[in-house]
């Protein structure tokens, strides 16, 4: 059954061999040459640019992806595409800059928004791999020094909010039957007494200081603070920061150098990454860091600063696809997780025994085998079925996706529609076409942008460096 079939409508779509690919991709620079030798054109039939080869068998991409930007009037995406832990594709569609002529090219940057969930969840998984933490930990046990704002009334059920249930998004906050505190950035830090935008305690502090609105464990309903609690846990048990902890266990060691916590401001952000557009006709919005004067609301209100763990991740598409190999279960490349804790990652919560898909930990789930009351914990690579995830801020789109065929694939967009329910429905359609009528399984197949299978640093595979290793399955340890 398709993905995107069973993504619509649920409210929590927040809605080796590693062959790694060169960051900076020979013949292309952020402003350079639109399209390579041997290419499929230039431009699109809108006048779009392409950059970067489509890959043999992969031609339905161009067909959909071109049709999508023009409906919705989204400058530009990139889309990478991974077969057996072999990434095998990476395509620029149209603009990182309009105004300034500037082609997307496959390695540019963009922001990832909810695509930061699954990354922290990871990091989570590997601190309860090292015996570090449990993950039915009371999360405020962790946390004991953070205390609420002066004024605030805990919620009794804090106590009985664990790391689980912020992973599964059953911690219980509904921010529609409540708000939103990202919404509320200005109100936190006056509350705080800190500048805007706050940092992390600052919103927690502020947030235990609210009621819950279901017992924890109960239910699953999407909860960006949920990730943000997740993240000062990863600092609390490490000792250093979430950024620092993520890079050191996952990125480094793959090679991955795109990936960074983003800033909201233009002057603030990496030289390669995308300008973000919000949609026709939005309002522009008070300044975070000065509200005497308005900007537009990716360049000024969203407070990418604050999000951290929840949203704040900017990186490129093959990067994405680099950290995919190695979480994905794929028994290609060696996973940084051991398969207990992948079968963990994929559990059916038990509020969720009778929904045909449910988030996991840090994925939305369709299991390939019905729920079997009599083997709860299988270890089945069977009950993995297919894992996505879908992300939206002002100025962003996300989608990632890895099948029970092993296949995957991701696209970044630089913007994000009003009607976002038609969006969401309409890019999942087109991307699931694009899959399903690609021609898949070419032993040989490799991206065609980067033939050598090099790392940013000129590595090839055999310079993947994760540090100690399980003798068991390769993973790492410490």
């Amino acid at each position: 059954m398709r993905i995107s079939s069973l993504s619509r409508g649920l409210a929590l779509a927040a809605l080796c061999a590693f062959s790694s690919v060169c960051f900076a991709q020979e013949g292309l620079t952020r402003g350079g040459r639109i399209g390579q030798d041997g290419g499929q054109g230039t431009a699109d039939q809108f006048g779009r640019p392409l950059t970067g080869q489509i890959a043999p068998g992969l031609e339905p991409f161009d067909a959909q992806i071109p049709q999508l930007l023009q409906k919705y009037d989204i400058p530009g995406c990139v889309v990478a595409v991974m077969d057996n832990d072999k990434l095998v594709m990476t395509r620029g569609y149209g603009w990182a800059s309009r105004e300034g002529k500037v082609p997307i090219s496959p390695d540019s940057m963009f922001r990832i928004g909810a695509l930061s969930k699954p990354i922290t969840a990871v990091a989570i998984l590997l601190l309860a791999q090292e015996g570090k933490l449990t993950l039915d930990t009371p999360v405020f046990n962790v946390l004991k020094d953070l205390v609420p704002l002066e004024g605030g009334t805990p919620d009794p059920r804090l106590s009985k909010i664990t790391i689980r249930h912020l992973l599964q998004h059953s911690g219980g906050w509904d921010a529609e039957a409540s708000f939103e505190p990202f919404d509320r950035l200005a109100q936190i830090a006056t509350a705080a007494k800190q500048p805007a935008p706050p940092d992390s305690d600052a919103i927690i502090r502020y947030m235990m200081g609210q009621p819950l609105q279901f017992d924890p464990g109960t239910k699953a309903v999407y909860s960006n603070f949920g990730y943000l609690l997740l993240g000062r846990v990863i600092e609390k048990i490490s000792g250093i920061g979430y950024e620092d902890f993520v890079n050191n266990k996952l990125f480094t060691p793959l090679g991955a150098q795109t990936f960074r916590l983003g800033a909201t401001r233009k002057q603030e952000r990496d030289l390669n990454e995308v300008k973000y557009y919000d949609y026709k006709g939005a309002p522009m919005a008070p300044s975070l860091f000065d509200p005497a004067t308005s900007a537009p609301r990716p360049d000024g209100s969203i407070g990418l600063e604050s999000r951290g763990a929840s949203d704040g991740w900017v990186c490129s598409a093959s990067d994405y696809m680099r950290f995919l190999s190695v979480v994905d279960a794929s028994p290609v490349v060696p996973d940084a997780l051991a398969p207990g804790t992948l079968a963990e990652l994929a559990r059916r919560p038990a509020y969720a025994l009778t929904e045909e898909s449910y988030y996991g930990l840090g994925w939305k789930i369709l299991p390939l085998k019905p729920y079997d009351p009599k083997k709860p914990n299988d270890t089945d690579s069977g009950v993995y079925g297919s894992w996505w995830h879908e992300g939206a801020l002002p100025g962003t789109s996300s989608f990632v996706a890895r099948d029970s065929n092993g296949r995957a694939w991701v696209a970044f967009f630089n913007s994000h529609p009003q009607d976002d329910k038609a969006w969401s429905k309409d890019m999942l359609d087109a991307l699931d076409t694009a899959v399903g009528q690609s021609q898949w399984g070419d032993p040989n197949a490799q991206d065609p942008n980067n033939p050598e299978g090099r790392t940013p640093d000129g590595r090839n595979l055999d310079g993947r460096n994760f540090n100690g290793g399980n003798p068991e399955n390769g993973n790492p340890d410490g």
